[in-house]
């Protein structure tokens, strides 16, 4: 009865990873899944970061305010 258990077993588990084997394949997916999750949030700081940097860059625009004022006050002879 032993030799029958342990043949069926034998050939039942043929087919099975082997530990290593289920490493390897855990290590792969895990790592591949960290480096999908890294790259979605540095893409998504990075669009962050680019659309606050555009936003609160205002330097231009107050340059352009400012002489658009100077030309205002010399139209109407304030300055």
């Amino acid at each position: 009865m032993t030799d029958l258990t342990k043949e069926y077993l034998d050939k039942s588990l043929k087919n099975l990873p082997t530990k290593q084997e289920v490493d390897t394949i855990v290590n792969t997916a895990v790592d591949s899944a960290v480096e999908n999750l890294a790259k979605v949030i540095n893409d998504g700081f990075q669009a962050q970061q680019d659309f606050l940097i555009e936003k609160l860059d205002v330097s231009e625009r107050v340059a352009q305010l400012e002489n658009d004022m100077t030309k205002i006050k010399e139209a109407l002879h304030i300055k």
